[in-house]
């Protein structure tokens, strides 16, 4: 029996099952979804997958859980939760022995709160016990694996994965790269998270506040309300009626046509984050400004995409900034790592191994 753990469901969690449902046979595969912070129809699913889903509804369904996880023959960990489920994790290290952990990219990162509070400080110890234990470790970013490597002494096998993008690239080629909107429009941040850093990409760009140009900033998921309107407010501001919040979600195909009508994107997360959202703009042909102290950067670099760092923005004229991207071959780069039958590959080798 296979046992998949996740913290929550999301869209991306959500394309991996469906993804799973066509490629893996799923007769001993089980997912677990915790402690009732979700509502069961939050995504849509086949009655064949709502039959190996389980949902924590009550803190008594742990038990069922614990009886699972401990008959499991291999568990994967779909993000290590930096919450209090890290002490059931280090009092039963065994487990870990047969466990994949699949890194997301904040619980990589996790390491930078610890100052933070004594609860952040006891978490981190947790994590420096049960971390090293992992015999095997996967992401799709090689560098953050390495990070891992680099600040936990870990000795984990390195195994590549990729979850499917929510929006497929299918829906991206139907958009096509075509404008639908003459003038410059400016993406910022992929979320309402605090770790995209608005605040300074709205003050990076107003110094282009006079130019023709609207700023669109995806807000519908994400941080808090406080922090939402703390940015939108700061946004008009700046650049007044050019300044666009996007608060509802979107269908995938919309988004898609949202995405396609950008002209330049900035990301200024300080760690790997919303690289879904990246290769999605690089493949619709977009210019792209993200930190170039970031484990995204080297791996794009690494696969000859090209990317702008967002701090030489500072020393750009409008004219610099908005130019469009020199030649490049963004869009058959991305286009491989796209391709479902990538990301499908990837996983069921990783299955098979076990």
């Amino acid at each position: 029996m296979y046992v998949h753990i996740f913290a929550s469901q999301t869209a991306y969690s959500w394309a991996l099952l469906n993804m799973m449902e066509q490629e893996v046979d799923l007769g001993n595969h089980l997912f677990i979804f915790g402690l009732g912070k979700d509502h069961p129809m939050k995504y849509p699913y086949s009655l064949k997958m709502l039959e190996k889903i389980l949902y924590l509804k009550h803190p008594v369904d742990i038990l069922t859980v614990l009886k699972h996880v401990y008959k499991a023959d291999w568990i994967y960990i779909h993000l290590l939760a930096y919450d209090p489920t890290l002490l059931f994790w280090s009092f039963n290290r065994k487990l870990l022995r047969k466990s994949t952990w699949i890194v997301w990219g904040s619980d990589i990162y996790a390491f930078q709160k610890q100052k933070l509070s004594i609860r952040t400080r006891v978490y981190e110890q947790l994590r420096r016990r049960i971390i090293p234990v992992f015999s095997e470790i996967a992401a799709f970013v090689k560098e953050d694996f390495n990070l891992i490597s680099s600040v936990y002494g870990s000795t984990a096998k390195y195994l590549p994965i990729l979850y499917p993008l929510p929006v497929s690239l299918e829906q991206l080629e139907k958009v096509g790269i075509e404008k639908k909107d003459p003038e410059l429009i400016v993406m910022i941040g992929n979320s309402g998270d605090p770790t995209n850093n608005h605040i300074a990409m709205i003050e990076l760009l107003s110094n282009f506040r006079e130019f023709a140009m609207k700023v669109v900033c995806p807000l519908a998921y994400g941080g808090t309300e406080e922090y939402r309107q703390l940015v939108i407010k700061a946004g008009i501001a700046t650049f007044g009626d050019n300044f666009i919040p996007w608060l509802e979600m979107k269908g995938k195909q919309d988004y898609a046509e949202q995405l396609a009508n950008v002209d330049i994107a900035l990301m200024n997360h300080q760690r790997q984050q919303g690289l879904g959202n990246i290769l999605a703009l690089l493949y619709l042909g977009k210019k792209l400004f993200i930190r170039s102290d970031t484990t995204s950067f080297l791996f794009l670099k690494r696969n000859n995409c090209l990317a702008y760092d967002i701090g030489a923005i500072k020393n750009m004229s409008f004219a610099e900034f908005s130019q469009a991207n020199s030649e490049n071959d963004n869009v058959g780069n991305v286009e491989k790592i796209l391709r479902k039958e990538y990301s499908a590959t990837l996983w069921k080798n990783l299955i098979k191994q076990h």
